[in-house]
């Protein structure tokens, strides 16, 4: 599995990561200090022994909340509230995230992207009309990613699906590229391809079809 647009590789059956990118804790410090210049605070993702512990604070940020809430119950995930991130140097920080009104974060990706060697996506979503910031290292990429699984299991080719503007570079990437129906239009316009929603669970019976299998 590719997690968190190349941050991690995972493979499922050993349950151990093959390919981790972490940030340097001075560069997660700076990250929390340009959120709390605009009193604002994100979701720290620590990788553990075997599992993805999410940090964040409680705040009146309802689409943050709405996210930790429904994610909370995931395997090999813990969500934990705090009142202090208190980084220290050994911490395995992977990713960094917030969603919120455009207005909102805005001033913080400016920030990040005119201070920071980090890359940082800033994008709306599709299903709730807010935005996600998300800050990881430079260099890293859902390509990348997608680059190093082709590498590891020595295929000939990738063919790839996605529904929003960070996986624009997945496409560029891929042999075959497939948008889902209500997907970004800009994505749309790269693609191979435009098949049903994934309400419609469109990726699902394109690989049965594509692998002639019943879909019954």
């Amino acid at each position: 599995f590719i997690l968190m647009n190349g941050v991690a590789i995972y493979d499922p059956i050993k349950q151990n990561n093959v390919l981790l990118h972490s940030i340097d804790t001075e560069k997660v410090q700076y990250v929390i200090d340009c959120y709390e210049k605009h009193n604002k605070s994100p979701m720290i993702y620590f990788m553990r022994d075997g599992y993805i512990e999410i940090v964040y604070k409680s705040d009146d940020n309802p689409y943050k909340m709405s996210y930790v809430s429904q994610r909370d119950n995931l395997k090999r995930k813990v969500f934990r509230c705090t009142e202090n991130y208190n980084i220290k140097q050994n911490d395995n920080v992977i990713y960094i995230v917030t969603l919120d009104k455009y207005e909102n974060i805005s001033c913080i990706y400016n920030s990040l992207s005119s201070g920071s060697d980090l890359t940082s996506m800033f994008y709306a979503d599709n299903y709730t009309g807010c935005y996600f910031l998300e800050t990881f290292n430079s260099g890293v990429s859902k390509s990348s990613g997608a680059l190093e699984l082709k590498k590891l299991l020595a295929v000939d080719r990738i063919v790839a699906f996605g529904d929003n503007l960070n996986d624009i570079p997945l496409f560029q990437v891929a042999d075959e590229s497939y948008a889902v129906s209500n997907a970004h239009d800009e994505l749309k316009r790269i693609a191979t391809g435009v098949i049903a929603s994934n309400d419609e669970d469109a990726v699902v019976k394109f690989l049965l079809e594509r692998c002639g299998i019943g879909n019954d």
